[in-house]
């Protein structure tokens, strides 16, 4: 846990630090970079379940966090707060909103070793990496 938070502060900071060092005059900015391309430089580093280590404790309840015209997808406990992307401009969204923004996709959280399941409109359940 406490190797988690110091390499998300230092992704948090760092960007910050270099930012400050060689940071362009807002008019040189404009004309050399656009918003574009800053925008889509950003890439999902990685899927952190910070409930994994034990040290954050969650209630045994199936939680609903999306839903298509196929699947509503739940996580095995309620731990939709705890499960966090980091991008590699150093920022952090939880998943749930990577998810709706689409910065983040189901198969990000799969690739992340994060369990989560898939009910059917029959009821049934599927894991998610079980899915296709």
């Amino acid at each position: 846990m406490k190797r988690y938070f110091l390499l998300l502060l230092i992704l948090t900071l760092l960007p910050a630090a270099t930012a400050c060092q060689s940071a362009p005059k807002a008019t040189e900015a404009a004309a050399t970079v656009p918003e574009e391309t800053t925008a889509a430089a950003v890439t999902l580093v990685q899927i952190i379940d910070r409930t994994k280590d034990g040290e954050i404790a969650t209630a045994d309840a199936l939680e609903p966090f999306f839903s298509d015209e196929n699947f509503t997808y739940y996580f095995p406990s309620i731990m939709s707060d705890y499960v966090e992307c980091v991008f590699s401009d150093g920022s952090v969204l939880k998943f749930t909103d990577a998810l709706a923004t689409g910065k983040a996709t189901l198969a990000d959280l799969t690739a992340g070793g994060i369990l989560y399941w898939a009910q059917d409109a029959d009821g049934n359940f599927i894991r998610g990496d079980e899915l296709k």
